[in-house]
């Protein structure tokens, strides 16, 4: 086989992502009913402008989102929002995660080859990383914002679903931007933090399928 049909966002290390060193913070805002999920970026000038695409697909996706909250006497619907930054850190004390390139030549980036059966076998290739807090792209793609934009959200806690956080980039672009089945590990936890409207809640049962248009994802949560 001498082309490659299928390229993996990542085949070694992100087989087994440390999704517990997730690094970013989640802040429940009761008073204005908003769970906002929030990191900071690090990376080259090289890399800038295609992080900040990447960026730019998550944040765009706020308010797109919505979780079921359930009070004492009532039941209330919060809004998801999406707040990241690439090279900057507005409030001083954001959840940094550091981006780097890696050469093609690299044994990560070797091509694999994986059988399926006597008759068939699939060729893959590395073409991004990430343990959770540090995001390693292979240098033939750092201009591709879909790969820097899956492995980001493996560093807000996702693993592989569909769309955007599908295991294979088959073309030169992932086809949709989807984070459905996914929304509701990016609040397994909640980060408490000083001098503001937030508070540590869990989530119950994980939700059910909904359409895809408005509310996409919807979960209980008990507030603490």
């Amino acid at each position: 086989m001498k082309n490659l049909k299928k390229l993996s966002l990542f085949i070694i290390i992100l087989c087994m992502p440390l999704l517990s060193r997730a690094d970013k913070d989640i802040i429940v805002d009761h008073e204005n009913e908003t769970i906002t999920i929030t990191a900071c970026f690090i990376c080259s000038a090289s890399l800038e402008k295609c992080l900040n695409d990447a960026i730019r697909l998550w944040n765009l996706e706020s308010g797109k989102y919505y979780y079921r909250v359930s009070g004492l006497d009532s039941i209330r619907h919060y809004r998801v929002d999406f707040k990241l930054y690439a090279n900057e850190n507005p409030i001083g004390d954001l959840a940094t995660n550091t981006v780097s390139v890696i050469p093609d030549q690299s044994t990560l980036c070797k091509p694999l080859k994986i059988s399926k059966n006597s008759y068939c076998q699939r060729i893959e290739k590395a073409v991004g990383f990430s343990d959770g807090k540090n995001i390693a792209v292979n240098e033939k793609f750092i201009n591709n914002k879909y790969v820097l934009a899956h492995e980001i959200g493996h560093n807000l806690g996702l693993g592989h679903s569909k769309g955007l956080m599908a295991p294979y980039l088959s073309e030169s672009h992932i086809s949709m931007f989807n984070i459905q089945e996914s929304l509701a590990q990016l609040c397994d936890t909640s980060s408490l933090r000083k001098k503001s409207l937030r508070k540590q809640f869990e989530l119950g049962n994980k939700p059910d399928q909904f359409g895809y248009v408005k509310l996409v994802a919807e979960n209980e949560i008990q507030l603490t």
